[in-house]
Parts: C-alpha cells; sequence; structure tokens
C-alpha cells in the first residue's frame, strides 16, 4: 500500500523528488507558489496554504529545497525519455 505524500517545489527538483520517492509513495499534490502551474505529471499543483489544514492530514510532506544542486544533463536526459533516477529518500522519523 502506498503512502500519501505532497511535494514542495513543482520545478525540476520537486520531479526529481517524485521520481526519487518510489512506488511506495502515493505523490498526492505538488506544492508551489507559482500560480500559473496547474498539473506537473498529472498531479495538480497547489498553493502551499493547502497542506495547512485544508489537505488530508494523512499525508506527509516531501521538500526539495531550492539549495539542491541542479539537475544534470543526464539526469534531465533520463527524464525526457522515461527513465527512472535511484536514490533514497528520508521522511522526518517515519
Amino acid at each position: 500500500m502506498s503512502r500519501p505524500v505532497m511535494i514542495f517545489g513543482a520545478g525540476q527538483a520537486g520531479r526529481a523528488c517524485r521520481r526519487l520517492l518510489g512506488p511506495q509513495w502515493d505523490v498526492t499534490a505538488f506544492l508551489d507558489n507559482d500560480r500559473s502551474k496547474t498539473s506537473i505529471l498529472g498531479i495538480p499543483v497547489l498553493p502551499p496554504e493547502a497542506a495547512c489544514g485544508g489537505a488530508d492530514s494523512s499525508s506527509e510532506a516531501a521538500s526539495a529545497p531550492a539549495s539542491t544542486a541542479p539537475v544534470s544533463s543526464e539526469a534531465a536526459s533520463s527524464e525526457a525519455e522515461g527513465e527512472e533516477l535511484s536514490g533514497s529518500v528520508s521522511t522526518n522519523g517515519s
């Protein structure tokens, strides 16, 4: 059974985070301050305040920090070709 999660950041880092989470996580939404983004990979993009009280409290949050190094051209190429990247993601004590 997959666990629901929201990812903060609907840019390159957010998409990379979604891939790295793997099938055990059900990404229910991306959270982003850019109101022009409405959907990424078929997943809704919501304002960050949607996660505060208005969202399903059983969802966890994964963050794609702005300070992350840019995705390499190899990773961007893999994304364009639909390949998966490998890696690990930790959550807050879960």
